[in-house]
């Protein structure tokens, strides 16, 4: 990084000059985005190395959770997170927005759980589900998280 401005969205984790020399290289920040270019040019995003899912000792990326459930019809928004586990230590939750029209039920919930398992190994599919009427993004439109 050149020292004399900033290359990225800030200048310095504070505190963490480790952290800061892994991801600012070649006067380049590094953001930890994970994405491919098919044969056809298109750009795919995967998700973020960092952004993972511990539960019962399996690494679950929430990018696959909530790409298979916004396939649902009834589904606007998602977001899958980390939600505490007396057994798993963390088991995955799903927040989740619906079309307008449609009203979050057991139903609806059994009908995404139901989703999930035909399209998603046995230990990603998320244990939670809760319908919400917003996720909660900053400017950027990243989700930024509820428990």
């Amino acid at each position: 990084m050149d020292n004399a401005r900033a290359n990225g969205v800030f200048m310095d984790y504070l505190g963490e000059s480790d952290r800061k020399a892994q991801v600012f290289l070649h006067r380049l920040y590094y953001t930890g985005d994970k994405a491919y270019k098919d044969e056809e040019g298109y750009i795919w995003f995967l998700g973020r190395d960092d952004d993972v899912i511990k539960a019962s000792d399996f690494r679950i990326g929430p990018f696959e959770v909530e790409s298979v459930l916004i396939e649902y019809e009834a589904v606007v928004e998602t977001a899958a997170v980390a939600s505490p586990h007396a057994l798993r230590g963390c088991a995955v939750k799903s927040f989740v927005t619906l079309r307008a029209g449609e009203i979050g039920s057991q139903e609806l919930a059994d009908a995404l759980f139901a989703h999930c398992e035909k399209n998603l190994a046995s230990y990603k599919i998320p244990r939670i589900i809760e319908f919400v009427d917003l996720l909660p993004k900053p400017t950027a439109g990243k989700f930024v998280g509820l428990n």
